[in-house]
């Protein structure tokens, strides 16, 4: 398992893949914190001569409207935006009313949208 930490929009996918192609084992899935990296992640990794999905599954986050037009398009992680603003507005009461307690939790409903990015890994190796 790899943590690459990079800025949140495309340039920070091309860097991941870069680090990943540093690496002697490579993973076959990269999830990514949010749409934009995953978009520089397909286009990067592509460039390197790796298949997408066959040699990495590549998802992103937030699914964005350009998501679908993405070749090829973007498996993503929908978030329900309004209940996550609603989540931090609970929270914050919470914290104002309980201003001793420790940690604070909170969830909210995601849905996997599986589109082309997404699959099972080639037998073939890279």
């Amino acid at each position: 398992v790899f943590q690459i930490e990079v800025e949140s929009r495309p340039t920070g996918g091309v860097k991941a893949i870069q680090a990943l192609l540093r690496e002697k084992k490579q993973p076959t899935a990269m999830l990514c914190g949010n749409d934009l990296i995953a978009i520089g992640a397909i286009g990067e990794a592509m460039k390197a001569g790796w298949s997408v999905p066959g040699d990495l599954s590549i998802i992103g986050s937030d699914d964005i409207a350009v998501a679908v037009y993405c070749h090829p398009a973007l498996s993503t992680i929908r978030v329900q935006k309004d209940e996550v603003g609603l989540n931090a507005f609970h929270l914050l009461e919470e914290m104002v009313a309980n201003k001793n307690q420790d940690g604070y939790r909170t969830e909210v409903k995601t849905d996997f949208i599986i589109r082309e990015s997404s699959g099972p890994p080639q037998t073939a190796k890279r």
